[in-house]
């Protein structure tokens, strides 16, 4: 009876839950259908499509009678405004370009105390490759000396590492003051077979008449003593003297055994051949510092210049042996560059002056009677770019004439052995001499390079 009314009961509720479900379905249909009109409620004319107002804006819509046309609140949008063009920034004004009156060239005789004196004929020594030759002022009697590579096996122009900064690069034949020997630099290898081969350089004299040639030492940079008889050079760094008629060599100077940066790079004889200026600095040229050590007796060196920020080159005595003259670009300048200005400095008391300041300095000889002094130098501003001419100075440096007026450019100046013409390189043309005298230009016929050197009187 039990199981009988319990099985009523879940029928009735199953049956209540389904009519549930069954009206909510068609209250859903009826909603989602809308409200429904009947066709005797729908009207018989239907109403007319509705067309917007066609945009005329001379003839807006008018407003229904007895009510005024409203006013918009609107504005129509303006015409967009073009971009401007864009402008360039004004070209600035270029500095004006400083100018000065050139220095004319100086009216012959430019050495007065030549006027009168007989030209000597002279030698001229030069050398292409690995030969050494002479030929006269004139261009002529043309003579070959030497082949170093057939004599030696040794190159005298080659370098087994050019465009490097390891190694000495500089003049390889140096003429003895009587004009009749020869020193040469020579290198054993003219190209490397390996990156950190050595290689060495050697110091040979070589006798014009006898044509006799001796080893001296390893070295480079050598420098005839005023007398002839010894041979400054540099060795591994240290400064030596080397005594041709005894054979004999002594390290003289060196840098500081503490600073292993340190070593000779520059010297130079005094007049009387006793002292030897020289310089101590560290690779490229850096701190240097100028010595006077005496060439004899050997004592300690005396420190003339200490420690310079600036690079000094190219020192030498005045011909009264009180003075050591040097380029440096340190001091006062008058130019568009940093400049190499000629400088003096007092041997005894360190007292230095600034001797140019509107002139970039590229290399000097003191005259023969040492009265001149002989510049290759360029005057700033005189005219667009950097070339040298050859100017000559006093000694007292309160004089100074134009011998040139570039273009062509003009180098490495020296004097004649009797002190009355000039020879130098010239552009585009070779080897010329001037005349101190009249001025006159006198082609050699040969261009060297600046492989060349005065010899002696012919």
């Amino acid at each position: 009876m039990k199981n009988t009314t319990a099985f009523l009961r879940a029928l009735l509720q199953l049956v209540l839950l389904a009519a549930l479900v069954l009206g909510m379905v068609v209250l859903f249909r009826a909603v989602s259908r809308g409200p429904q009109i009947s066709p005797e409620a729908r009207p018989s004319q239907s109403l007319p499509a509705y067309s917007p107002p066609e945009d005329n804006p001379t003839n807006p819509p008018s407003s229904p009678p007895g009510q005024e046309t409203p006013v918009p609140d609107w504005t129509e949008a303006p015409e967009p405004t073009e971009p401007p063009t864009p402008t360039l920034p004004p070209i600035p004004t270029p500095l004006p370009t400083a100018v000065v009156t050139p220095i004319p060239l100086a009216k012959p005789p430019i050495i007065p105390a030549v006027v009168g004196k007989t030209q000597q004929p002279f030698w001229i020594i030069y050398w292409q490759d690995n030969e050494v030759w002479r030929i006269n002022d004139q261009g002529k009697d043309k003579q070959l000396l030497l082949d170093t590579y057939k004599s030696l096996g040794q190159w005298l122009t080659g370098h087994p590492m050019w465009g490097s900064d390891c190694c000495w690069v500089g003049r390889r034949v140096e003429v003895s003051p009587d004009g009749l020997q020869l020193v040469l630099v020579v290198v054993d290898k003219n190209k490397l077979a390996y990156k950190g081969e050595p290689f060495k350089f050697s110091i040979f004299v070589f006798d014009i008449q006898s044509g006799d040639l001796r080893l001296i030492s390893e070295g480079y940079q050598p420098v005839w003593s005023p007398e002839g008889k010894r041979i400054a050079f540099l060795n591994e760094g240290a400064l030596w003297i080397a005594d041709l008629e005894s054979g004999q060599q002594t390290k003289i100077a060196e840098g500081d055994p503490s600073n292993p940066n340190q070593s000779v790079a520059q010297m130079a004889w005094s007049p009387d051949g006793k002292m030897i200026a020289y310089l101590i600095t560290e690779p490229m040229g850096v701190n240097p510092e100028l010595f006077v050590i005496d060439a004899q007796s050997q004592s300690p060196p005396r420190l003339i210049l200490p420690e310079s920020f600036y690079p000094i080159t190219g020192i030498s005595w005045s011909p009264d042996g009180q003075q050591l003259l040097y380029l440096s670009p340190e001091g006062e300048m008058r130019g568009p560059n940093r400049a190499d200005h000629l400088w003096m400095i007092n041997e005894k008391n360190g007292q230095r002056n600034q001797l140019t300041q509107d002139m970039t300095i590229s290399s000097w000889k003191w005259s023969p009677d040492g009265k001149w002094l002989a510049i290759n130098a360029t005057r700033h501003y005189e005219r667009p770019g950097y070339l040298d001419n050859i100017w000559i100075m006093s000694a007292q440096m309160d004089q100074i004439f134009r011998v040139t007026s570039a273009p062509p450019e003009d180098l490495g100046v020296s004097w004649s052995p009797d002190g009355t013409r000039l020879i130098f390189l010239q552009e585009e043309v070779g080897l010329v001499t001037i005349s101190l005298e009249t001025g006159e230009v006198t082609p050699v016929g040969i261009d060297t390079g600046l492989n060349f050197s005065v010899g002696g009187t012919k």
